[in-house]
């Protein structure tokens, strides 16, 4: 679904005449804490069970530095709104996460999205997904919309997440900056 996010957000960067290389002006920092926080996502299977919830908050760490070094980087409005999205997406994902101690997921939205309703998530070694129950504190912002063409459950967070990705791009591609505020404007006169 995020690959699909980010052609969105190519195609809408050139629809509104930016340009793919604008993509480069991004701090390096930035990208490197983004690709941080994607090993780590990628990594969860592969590490031992005691060390996988603190690579999960550890990711979540990343993006939030991720999104801290963006918005320091004074992107254009556009950029600023695609960031809150990204900001309010993956803080709705952290907080039902975190005190749920894993993403809920509905088990009739596996079915609806075509998916194997025996998923067992403990035995499959997916610790960042729990079992939707009448106990599951804030059920509604866990993965209860099934989206068949995927075979996949998603969140409103991460409905946030997609919308914010395709947004940043586009508006990254378009590469206007916001100028300085009046505080860095004076500093830099000195």
């Amino acid at each position: 679904m995020y690959a699909i996010a980010c052609i969105v957000g190519v195609v809408g960067g050139y629809l509104v005449r930016g340009r793919l290389r604008n993509l480069a002006d991004l701090p390096l920092r930035t990208l490197a804490a983004v690709a941080a926080a994607l090993a780590l996502q990628l990594a969860f299977p592969l590490l031992p069970r005691d060390l996988r919830l603190a690579a999960l908050g550890a990711s979540y760490a990343l993006v939030g530095l991720t999104l801290l070094l963006v918005w320091r980087s004074r992107p254009a409005a556009a950029a600023r709104v695609a960031l809150a999205t990204l900001a309010a997406g993956w803080s709705l994902n952290a907080l039902v996460i975190g005190v749920n101690g894993g993403m809920p997921v509905s088990r009739s939205a596996i079915i609806d999205a075509g998916g194997d309703a025996n998923t067992n998530f403990a035995r499959l070694g997916i610790l960042k997904h729990v079992d939707a129950t009448s106990e599951t504190h804030m059920r509604w912002l866990g993965d209860v919309f099934p989206l068949p063409p995927f075979h996949a459950v998603a969140s409103a967070g991460d409905f946030l997440l997609l919308a914010g990705t395709a947004g940043f791009i586009a508006a990254a591609m378009k590469g206007a900056r916001a100028p300085a505020s009046r505080f860095l404007r004076r500093r830099t006169r000195c």
